[in-house]
């Protein structure tokens, strides 16, 4: 009987202006029970005491594993930090975590076992989490019954691909096929799960291996106008690295990537009207809110 031998995991922590968690997310990175492993923790030149913390862990804890510490000297951003880590991973496969999460100790394994299970085929995978708050309280899975799009037919028939970036994992050359992600945007998981359908496509998985936090600071909140704004320009942005990543495919036959090309253009289109929306929501408010003002200045002359 042959013993496959395991591949090379990089376990990636991305962190920035997270003191209040980091520690909790370094612990988790250090006890993941999976050989051979190197991890890799990087802050992205924050202003708080991330760095610090993150020194002071793998000092105390980091034992006999192979671990590189990065600190960038300014702030590159959620891809342009992760494209600088990605030419710094040795591993086969990357696992990806933030610095305001937990990594369950079996997550590395768990995603390893599935991805030699389907022969390590280029793809992505990610599983289930628990969703807990800044206090470290759960409150129940993040997902439930996900629709995942699964390969690339069923993106043109859907219309768009997602996976749950805090619980994701992929083998290395799914990144480096098609280079480093060039678009303006901070969602990578956006970008890699396009990259995955046009190769094997993605894998979802019930089971939980994260413990999502959830917090004011998290990068989706669509109840904040700022962010839900900077969402519709990333989105847009998004768009523009998959046509590019589509283009470089020389895979995918000539109907189908006319019809992907075509999905691409029409979300585009629907994510400019929601941005112009966003715009124009903002203006009626700051219209209302100075003819408030006007309004009780006049009043208040009257009164005079």
């Amino acid at each position: 009987m042959i013993i496959e031998e395991k591949p090379l995991v990089s376990f990636v922590v991305l962190a920035y202006n997270q003191e209040e968690y980091i520690q909790d997310a370094v612990i988790s990175a250090l006890s993941q029970n999976y050989f051979p492993l190197e991890i890799i923790i990087s802050d992205d030149c924050s202003s708080d005491n991330t760095y610090q913390i993150i020194e002071d862990v793998v000092r105390d804890l980091g034992g006999c594993k192979k671990i590189i510490v990065n600190r960038n000297s300014e702030n590159l951003g959620t891809v342009c930090h992760l494209n600088k880590l990605i030419k710094i991973a040795s591993g086969e496969f990357i696992v990806l975590a933030g610095g305001d999460d937990i990594s369950l100790p079996i997550r590395t394994n768990f995603l390893i076992n599935k991805w030699i299970g389907m022969e390590r085929k280029i793809c992505s995978i990610f599983t289930n989490a628990i969703v807990i708050d800044q206090n470290g309280k759960e409150h129940g899975k993040f997902f439930n019954e996900p629709i995942v799009v699964k390969n690339i037919d069923e993106f043109i028939s859907i219309g768009n691909c997602w996976l749950g970036g805090f619980s994701h994992g992929f083998p290395k050359i799914l990144y480096e096929k098609y280079g480093p992600i060039k678009a303006n945007t901070f969602q990578e998981d956006g970008v890699l799960s396009f990259r995955a359908l046009l190769n094997n496509g993605i894998f979802y998985y019930e089971d939980c291996t994260v413990l999502y936090r959830r917090h004011q600071n998290n990068s989706y909140d669509t109840t904040n106008f700022e962010k839900l704004v900077k969402l519709y320009k990333s989105e847009l942005e998004l768009t523009k690295q998959r046509i590019f990543d589509l283009e470089l495919d020389k895979d995918i036959d000539s109907q189908r990537r006319l019809n992907v090309k075509k999905v691409i253009n029409s979300t585009a289109k629907k994510n400019q009207i929601y941005l112009k929306y966003c715009y124009l929501i903002k203006l009626t408010f700051i219209a209302k809110k100075y003819k408030s003002m006007l309004y009780k200045k006049i009043l208040r002359r009257l009164r005079n």
